[in-house]
């Protein structure tokens, strides 16, 4: 029986170069390089992006670490941020010393790593795509990371037993730097478009879908300009009495007016001629130029999943909803980047420096989600099942190793079942229940008096 993989791929060739037909290149110079508004938004996601700190962990519970991993690769709501702390504390230890740390701290010799991830981003946001190139020690470790440029890299076939043999990184026209596909990390977009020509082995652009969005916007912003460009020249004066003037007294008149214009100062310039005015073009107003930009704006707004209000676009801003759009920002746009970086990360480079250990981001830190660590104190002091140094590390702090109380469960003992209450303890209860309800009595039927309170 021939599998669905046979079937799929069994007419390719070896060293075939599966072309990606996407115009990367244009996405680049007519979106980031020429649109503003794509410019603020792939920085607006990048520069939040990087303030999100990585620890490097070792897994001492395996189950738990599953269910940390499935529970946080969905996380785009706040809610289940105590959840995910609760089984992070109980699944990990973290680590201090570890040559991954130096990787990561120092990707390459030319960036550190907020550069790093501002590439790895904003590549991918660009073109649905992002190439890291490790560069590995004689032990095969990777000790370097580069972010390649995903609009000149190229797939390569390995023929019908390797669909991707290697890639290639197109220098010029007739220069080419091959890669091994074990020395690439190749984190993919979504892409529906499944064919026989290997388009789906990239990524879609998300500009693909909002190019024409894009181009509505930047000829928005060309055709105001050519307005301000012309608006000396937007329409034509005449004189409706005079047969006809040679063009010495037109030059006259024109100067006449522009006189008089200059003179008035933004008042009403008064002539002893009728004329008439000829409109040669369009005001920006006229042409809803305004309304247009800023369709444009919300709906590429909306492609890369950040709130408009966060684009200056928007006259109802507040503190409160600026607050809300921040933290909206960061589960539709931030943190599903980091937590899927992390997990490539997690699979392709950490197990070569370790089998029991796990990369993961503080997203605690973030301010707009400092609401539920309030939430989150006040749930744990609840929790007496949790020893102490568990309620730490589930708030991200150290252990107390000093006092070995702190690894103790510290449980209530003003509750009990009534079946282990004895009938002693019982008739006590209802004792003290009767002495409470009659000293209440008593005090509604002899009220004290203003002078006997005050004493």
């Amino acid at each position: 029986m021939r599998t669905f993989f046979d079937k799929t791929v069994s007419w390719l060739g070896d060293n075939q170069v599966f072309f990606n037909e996407s115009n990367n290149e244009n996405y680049i110079k007519e979106g980031y390089k020429k649109n503003s508004t794509v410019y603020s938004i792939i920085n607006l996601i990048t520069r939040n992006a990087t303030m999100i700190p990585f620890k490097v962990y070792e897994v001492k519970d395996k189950s738990l670490y599953k269910d940390y991993t499935a529970l946080t690769s969905a996380l785009s709501t706040k809610g289940p941020i105590l959840k995910a702390s609760v089984l992070k504390a109980r699944s990990f230890n973290e680590v201090t010393q570890s040559d991954i740390l130096e990787v990561l701290q120092n990707p390459n010799p030319m960036e550190g790593w907020s550069s790093f991830v501002t590439n790895y981003i904003g590549f991918g946001k660009l073109t649905g795509n992002r190439y890291v190139y490790g560069v590995r020690d004689g032990s095969g470790k990777v000790r370097e990371m580069y972010v390649l440029p995903s609009q000149h890299m190229e797939i390569i076939s390995g023929g019908r037993f390797e669909p991707i043999k290697g890639y290639n990184l197109q220098m010029n026209d007739d220069s080419f730097v091959d890669f091994d596909n074990s020395e690439i990390l190749h984190v993919k977009d979504f892409n529906p478009n499944f064919d026989f020509s290997g388009s789906q082995l990239y990524g879609q652009s998300p500009l693909e879908a909002a190019f024409r969005v894009l181009e509505t916007n930047n000829e928005t912003i060309s055709t105001a300009k050519k307005q301000l460009q012309n608006q000396a020249a937007r329409g034509l004066l005449v004189a409706e009495e005079m047969d006809g003037i040679d063009r010495a007294q037109a030059r006259a008149l024109d100067n006449a007016l522009i006189k008089k214009m200059k003179d008035s100062r933004g008042g009403v310039a008064i002539t002893n001629q009728p004329m008439k005015w000829i409109n040669f073009g369009l005001s920006p107003a006229d042409m809803e130029l305004i309304s247009q930009h800023n369709a444009s704006v919300k709906e590429l707004c909306n492609v890369y999943g950040v709130p408009v209000v966060l684009m200056n676009n928007t006259d109802s801003s507040s503190y409160n909803n600026l607050k809300e759009a921040k933290s909206f920002l960061f589960q539709n746009a931030v943190n599903p980047e980091m937590i899927r970086l992390r997990d490539e990360l997690n699979r392709w480079m950490v197990p070569m420096f370790g089998e029991n250990l796990y990369l993961d981001f503080d997203f605690t830190v973030i301010p707009e989600l400092q609401e539920d660590v309030s939430e989150m104190v006040n749930q744990l002091d609840k929790a007496w099942y949790f020893t102490p140094n568990e309620k730490r590390k589930t708030l991200y702090m150290p252990e107390d190793t000093e006092n070995p109380q702190m690894n103790e469960y510290f449980v209530p003992v003003n509750l009990m079942p009534m079946k282990n209450m004895d009938l002693q303890s019982l008739q006590a209860l209802e004792h003290a229940q009767r002495v409470g309800t009659d000293q209440n009595d008593n005090d509604n039927d002899n009220p004290l008096s203003p002078e006997e309170e005050n004493v």
